[in-house]
């Protein structure tokens, strides 16, 4: 026996049989994979392969042989010659059929079925054309006599179903694949006609059925073009028999899927008509057999036939309807059969999982219904108005709860979470259901509803629990549609509400009926301002709710009081006292959350907003005083208890509650922070009321020394210090300038908190207290006292401990330094010695914090500015602001920055074998010698040869004629390295065209590195010929190009250059971030990788959202990351499935500061200064409804002012576009619109009226009515000015005109740059102010803008739970020449919140984020932050149309890697391991 061969059967029996548990077994088992693997790829394994597939060796060394082989044809089939090849096929054919001795087929014998269908994709376009044809021949059962027909059969089509399989497997080049197509064409009738045969016969086994469809499918349509046969239909037809049998179903309904679903098929809709009638028509009675026989899993099969073929097809079938309504009757059934899935018997997730499947077929459909034409729209709703009926009332069943033996006993809770997403999508199916049927669909939820309610007085106690599950069943129905149900409705809520009396809660003991009813009862808040009438019994049955057992439920009541209370404030004064009855009530209870009593304080504070100052006072007294006297009780309890301080800390929260909404002169919304000043007088203005004092005052006096109290005795806990400043911020914001007499009490406990606890909160809310009263004569002297002696107390603790401190010294020098930029009079005092100050500044920036450094350089930079630009009289007292001493300040400074600064060379020859790269070659070496390597872009007679490098081109100069005839006989693109002298180039010979035209290399040595081959597909100099398909594919190759290599590396200094501005100047910290994860709901649809336990997935990360969060819990306060992401979506020239983004959080921010942070690291680190180029802080804002208004886009470009205008004439209005004429001259408005406009009128499917022409102040030119003509008149608009002019939907014209003028703008700098050779100039501006949720184009479901996480504007926070669509968020964009360049908002910190917009509103599963909800709740600081799309950036720095040309190993279109031709398939044995099931 060959040694080898020997050597491995024993290695591969050891492989597949050891276990490899300890380290030095696992060491032994990579060596082992290693030494196997080498094998594999061995030119030997040609001959030793052979030997491993002898019958008699083990299964194992027959699978690894096998295996060898199919790899080997696959990947190195070039290694053969013709004649070899030969060899191969005939051991191949030889081998598998000695194999198919066996019955059943082995690994062994799939693997060599593979291997002959790799080795027909290899060779049928070269040496074997009549491939098939002879496979076929050789594979008929006369031939193979000694086997069973049935099974020569099988084998034959199981080679021409693989054959179909290796073409979209096997890696090879595009051009040979092109051809092998074409060749499989030629047979693809002949294989059909092979397929019909076989099927045709009598009674085929199962086996031979389900082989014969895959074949058929992958035969019509895997060639990526469509293949129909003369026999398609009758084939067709023994596929939807095959379909009739359990055993073959799952196959049939797999291949006529692959087939009908295709987009070739598209072309032929009768087709697809005829297939919905084959179905109708001979699997109806099918799937009712199979139903009553509870043959689900058949069932399922068949029901997925229907409804992909229907959701696939929707617009088609519709179409049908009114233009072939022979159809109708099929398409009615189809529906009736879907409709029946949905209505499987049984509870989801317990008897049944299939009724799950239909829900995005009735949206699409119902989405496509509304998308039709108004005339077709009527007739459709006629039509399936009975199925619709029909599928609400069986929602209504489904909806329900399973009684509690099932929830409580059987259910665990994934199997909760699965029922309540299915709920969620019924709720979702209902609202589209309501869009289309509207008042019918109310008619029918309230038959259902009075019959639960008529119900309820007559059944049995027994029964009741059933009945209750209806009756929630219904309302659960309502609140899914309450949104879009007009607050005028007159005819069904009233009843609804009415009926709620009669329920009998005290029998019914279910808290998801309760729970659902507050969920109404806040769904409809809106509607209950509109109709006072019912809101007592809204608040009595609130009263109920809070009285539950439930938590939930209780969450809920609270909830619903503080989503209803605001919303219905101006009409609640006849119901206030039974409100304030409830909430002193409840308040009372010492088993209700410190949370849910914070809600109550919110409510009430309200309500006694609107009522009489003596009701008010009396009231506080009522409820705060015992809260109040027993909160002095605790504290004087010497231990110091965990139960102590969450009371206080419940208690501070209470107060911050109740103080944000007690304000009798009904201003009606906050001030944010950061703007009190701007929002002040604005926030005066909108006051209803002038009432004072204000109650809050009186209050707010006498709380003041319980705040002393416990700021004397808790000042060194940060909770409760925050907190405590927590609750002086609300009052003073509440208040404003009626605070003022409280203003020195205030000052007195800040002091006296500073003094004993260093609070960094006292720091931040002294900045606002200066900010509100600076300008204020009667509180200057003491803020300014205030001031000196918060400075002291810092100072004298600096002096104590100076770098134990760091915290605090960066907070002191960041709120210093506000104030010197917002109130420089407060540092106006003539006792303030600024030096002491400022030397510790100084001090500050050798400490080793990043963060502290930047603070203290910050103030450093404020303090010299303002010592600079100071009025004289505030420079001459405080600030010893004479020549000598500003300039001996910044001398110092300066030499302290140089100090840290630390600068370095880099040598890139170093560790190479050249002394130079062909781009420092310069006049400069002449005279040297130098040692070059590179790639030959060009030579002529081997004599002189332009070398290039990643650096530059120099030209060599060859002498020796040994050397000449090596070159000569080297490809373009061949490396090789020289040795030579620099000399000047004779002055006829210089070439003014090279950066180093005027010198050479004169060679004395040369060795050839790396032969190229003569045949690349492109050279690097030819580049601008080729297209972008074939230089993604050589990829390598296109990285030779200058430009590329060029981009590349401003790409690395830039991203370089960010990482040290963050790090040395800005104090951040790079953290990383896994990117394996689970799927985060509600964001883009995001890429999943199977793992080796079955069901189990990780999510590549679409960003590090969720951990830089986690980061800002866990402390991490100011976090950066290079961050690599993915998102699974198309390719387009600014977007790819996996990018680059910088990712930023920190805590304790605003939006404003995180706009100050990236104005900052931009201009700081922007890598060029040309006059187009240059970023100039600030950068310009706008708000997202002014740049909709007049730019039709959320990301404008700026570089035009050109601004969409519009005018009314009677009832129409018109909204137009003028491109001036000098604009004219730069671009053809005419290829514009013949090439790039019905684009985008398409993509908007837009429906509008649109006219474009050029103006001519001759009248008679212009087909307009005059009333349009009289005001374009008006506009001062000249000769040749091009207009578009459109009618319709306001907000499909302006996106049209948006998309027109952005078109036009970029065609316009387009044109300029050609012509002129200047660089794009830049326009950078930031969108704020985005609606939190925008509704879904097609669906109409409310989706982040955003994303879920982004926290909505504080004073918006009520609208969250009463109408989103018109909640504004904390996100802003950065945009550049109309590109989003980045994105960033302020976060969600309130748990219940970020529950509440993930589960209410976007319908996602909040229970995947457990972790992340938990997190919320343990303390977590405001925070936020900002991503920059570092692909888009360097695509605008590099000047590049595309972010591919500054992407090392870009995506092609659909995500593809067109070099490694990857997706690709893995093979079976992984898909094992991994277990996946292809289909």
């Amino acid at each position: 026996m060959d040694p080898i061969v020997n050597n491995l059967e024993r290695m591969i029996d050891s492989f597949y049989s050891s276990d490899y548990n300890s380290n030095n077994q696992k060491e032994s088992f990579n060596e082992v994979n290693q030494i196997l693997t080498n094998a594999q790829y061995s030119n030997e394994a040609w001959t030793f392969v052979w030997s491993l597939l002898q019958k008699e060796k083990s299964m194992n060394v027959q699978s690894f042989g096998a295996g060898t082989l199919y790899a080997k044809i696959s990947k190195n089939f070039f290694e053969l010659d013709l004649n070899s090849q030969l060899e191969i096929r005939k051991r191949i054919v030889e081998y598998l059929i000695s194999f198919l001795d066996n019955p059943e087929f082995s690994f062994v014998t799939t693997k060599l079925i593979s291997c002959l269908a790799a080795y027909v994709i290899q060779t049928i376009d070269s040496s074997w054309p009549t491939a098939l044809a002879d496979i076929a021949n050789l594979i008929q059962p006369e031939k193979l006599s000694h086997l069973p027909p049935t099974r020569v059969v099988n084998v034959l089509l199981q080679i021409l179903y693989s054959i179909t399989e290796e073409f979209n497997k096997i890696h090879i080049d595009k051009f040979k694949k092109v051809a092998i197509r074409n060749e499989l064409q030629k047979h693809a009738q002949w294989v059909l006609f092979i397929v019909h045969k076989v099927v045709s016969e009598d009674n085929i086994s199962d086996t031979i059925t389900k082989i014969s469809v895959k074949c058929f499918s992958n035969w019509t349509v895997g060639l990526g073009t469509l293949n129909l046969s003369e026999h398609h239909s009758s084939i067709i037809t023994i596929m939807l028999n095959a379909a009739c049998n359990e055993s073959t179903c799952e196959n049939a309904v797999e291949s006529i899927i692959e087939i009908y679903t295709s987009p070739h098929i598209e072309k032929y809709p009768k087709l697809i008509l005829e297939l919905v009638e084959q179905m109708t028509t001979g699997l109806e009675s099918v799937v009712i057999k199979a139903a009553s026989e509870s043959k689900l899993d058949f069932c399922k099969n068949l029901y997925i036939l229907f409804i992909y073929i229907g959701e696939s097809n929707c617009r088609l079938l519709l179409d049908s309807l009114i233009d072939m309504p022979e159809y109708t009757k099929s398409i009615v059934k189809m529906l009736q059969i879907i409709l029946r899935c949905s209505s499987t018997p049984g509870y989801f997730g317990y008897d049944e999982f299939i009724s799950d499947q239909p829900f995005n077929f009735w949206i699409t459909f119902q989405d496509d219904i509304m998308g039709s034409d108004e005339n077709k729209i009527h007739t459709y709703l006629l039509l399936f108005k009975e199925i619709y009926e029909s599928l609400i009332n069986c929602f209504l069943v489904k909806v329900q709860y399973p009684p509690d033996e099932i929830m409580i006993n059987e259910w665990d809770e994934d199997d909760h979470e699965r029922f309540r997403c299915y709920r969620q999508d019924i709720g979702d199916t209902f609202m589209y259901c309501f869009n289309i049927f509207r008042s019918s669909m109310l008619k029918i939820l309230f038959t259902h509803f009075t019959k639960a309610i008529d119900q309820i007085s007559v059944v049995s106690d027994k029964q009741l629990i059933a009945t209750a599950r209806f009756l929630e069943a219904t309302l659960f129905a309502f609140s899914s549609i309450a949104e879009n149900i007009d607050v005028a409705e007159s005819t069904y809520l009233p009843q609804i509400f009415s009926s709620f009396s009669t329920i009998p809660f005290d029998k019914i003991n279910s808290p998801q009926l309760l729970e659902t009813i507050m969920n109404l009862f806040a769904s409809f808040a809106e509607w209950l301002c509109c109709n006072v009438n019912y809101i007592p019994f809204t608040i009595s049955a609130i009263s109920t709710a809070l009285k539950s057992n439930s938590p939930l439920v209780v969450v809920s009541a609270t909830m619903a009081l503080k989503v209803i209370t605001p919303e219905c404030q101006p009409n609640l004064l006849p119901y206030a006292t039974q409100l304030i009855l409830l909430c002193e009530e409840h308040l009372s209870y010492s088993t209700l959350k410190y949370k849910d009593k914070a809600r109550l304080m919110f409510t009430l504070g309200t309500v006694l907003s609107i009522m009489p100052m003596e009701v008010i006072m009396q009231t506080i007294d009522r409820i705060l005083v015992p809260i109040l006297s027993e909160t002095e009780q605790v504290l004087c309890i010497t231990e110091n208890d965990n139960k102590v301080r969450e009371h206080i800390i419940g208690v501070l929260l209470m107060l911050a509650n109740l103080f944000s909404k007690l304000d009798v002169n009904l201003k009606g919304t906050d001030i944010e922070e950061g703007d009190e000043m701007v929002s002040k007088s604005k926030m005066i203005k909108s006051a209803k009321n002038n009432i004072k004092p204000q109650p809050l005052y009186i209050i707010f006096e006498k709380v003041l020394p319980l705040f002393g109290a416990i700021a004397t005795k808790y000042s060194n806990d940060e909770n409760i210090t925050e907190n405590l400043c927590e609750c002086i911020k609300k009052s003073v914001i509440t208040l404003l300038d009626d605070v003022r007499p409280l203003v020195g009490t205030i000052l007195q406990l800040l002091l006296h908190l500073y003094r004993a606890s260093k609070s960094i909160y006292v720091l931040k809310i002294s900045r606002q207290l200066f900010t509100l009263f600076h300008s204020s004569a009667e509180h200057l002297p003491h803020l300014q006292e205030y001031f000196m002696a918060i400075i002291q107390i810092t100072i004298d603790s600096f002096q104590v401990d100076f770098r134990e401190n760091t915290y605090l010294i960066q907070v002191f020098f960041e709120e210093f330094a506000a104030i010197l930029k917002k109130s420089p009079v407060i540092c106006a005092h003539s006792k303030l010695d600024m030096a002491p100050i400022y030397n510790f500044a100084i001090s500050g920036i050798v400490l080793p914090e990043k963060p502290t450094i930047h603070q203290c350089a910050v103030f450093i930079t404020e303090f010299l500015n303002h010592g600079q630009y100071a009025s004289e009289d505030i420079k001459t007292n405080n600030f010893k602001s004479s020549k000598l001493f500003w300039s001996k300040q910044k001398f110092s400074f300066k030499i302290i920055m140089l100090a840290v600064e630390n600068k370095s060379q880099c040598d890139i020859n170093r560790f190479t074998n050249r002394t130079h790269t062909c781009g420092q070659i310069d006049d400069h070496l002449i005279g040297q010698e130098v040692n070059l390597c590179g790639w030959i872009e060009y030579q002529r007679l081997g004599k002189f040869v332009v070398l290039k490098d990643c650096y530059g081109i120099v030209q060599l100069f060859i002498k020796n004629k040994n050397l000449q005839e090596i070159v000569k006989k080297l490809s373009f693109e061949s490396v090789i390295q020289v040795r030579g002298k620099v000399n000047s180039r004779p002055e006829k010979d210089i070439n003014t065209n090279m950066k180093n035209g005027n010198v050479e290399i004169v060679v004395n040595e040369l060795e050839v590195l790396n032969h190229a081959k003569p045949d690349l597909p492109f050279l690097s100099r030819e580049h601008a010929q080729v297209t972008e398909k074939v230089r993604l594919e050589y990829r390598y190759l296109d990285l030779r190009q200058t430009k590329m290599s060029q981009n590349l590396r401003i790409r690395s200094k830039l991203i370089m250059s960010l990482r040290n501005c963050l790090v040395d100047k800005f104090g951040f910290i790079e953290v990383e971030t896994p990117t394996l994860f689970k799927a985060t709901p509600g964001g883009a649809q995001e890429f999943i990788v199977p793992t080796r336990f079955p069901n189990q997935f990780y999510s590549l990360v679409q960003s590090p959202q969720q951990f830089k969060q986690l980061l800002m819990v866990g402390g991490i306060d100011r976090y950066f990351q290079v961050a690599r992401c993915y998102r699974d979506e198309g390719t387009k020239p600014n977007r790819q499935p996996e990018f680059t983004q910088l990712d930023i959080e920190l805590s304790f921010t605003s939006i404003d500061k995180v706009i100050d942070l990236i104005e900052n690291l931009l201009c700081q680190c922007w890598p060029i200064e040309t006059e187009r180029l240059q970023l100039v802080k600030p950068f310009a804002r706008l708000n997202y409804y002014t740049a909709m208004e007049l730019y039709g886009s959320d990301k404008p470009d700026m570089r035009s002012d050109i601004k969409i205008q519009q005018f009314k004439n009677e009832d129409v209005s018109y909204y137009y576009l003028v491109i001036p004429q000098d604009y004219d001259q730069h671009f053809s408005i005419r290829q514009f619109i013949e090439e790039g406009l019905s684009v985008q009128m398409n993509t908007l499917n837009f429906k509008g009226n649109l006219n474009h022409f050029k103006w001519s102040s001759l009248p008679f030119q212009h087909n307009l009515d005059h009333t349009i003509l009289d005001h374009l008149t008006q506009c001062s608009l000249k000769d040749n000015d091009y207009i578009w002019l459109t009618s319709g939907d306001k907000a499909n014209c302006l996106r049209l005109l948006g998309r027109i003028r952005a078109s036009c703008i970029d065609l316009i700098e387009n044109d300029l740059v050609l012509k002129s050779k200047l660089p794009r100039k830049l326009s950078i501006l930031w969108i704020d102010d985005f609606p939190l949720f925008l509704p879904n184009e097609e669906t109409n479901q409310l989706e982040s803008s955003h994303h879920p996480f982004t926290a909505p504007k504080p004073s918006q926070s009520d609208l969250v739970y009463t109408d989103p669509s018109k909640v504004i968020g904390q996100n802003f964009d950065l945009v550049i020449n109309g590109h989003e360049i980045g994105g960033g908002s302020i976060r969600i910190v309130d748990h219940e919140l970020q529950r509440y917009i993930l589960q209410d509103i976007l319908k996602c599963n909040a229970s995947s984020l457990f972790y992340f909800m938990e997190a919320l709740n343990s303390g977590c600081p405001p925070h936020g932050g900002f991503a920059i799309g570092l692909d888009r950036l360097m695509a605008l720095v590099c000047q590049e149309m595309s972010i591919r040309d500054v992407i090392a190993f870009p995506k092609a279109a659909h995500g593809k890697d067109l070099m490694a031709n990857s997706p690709a398939p893995v093979e079976e044995h992984v898909q094992q391991i991994y277990h996946i099931s292809p289909r």
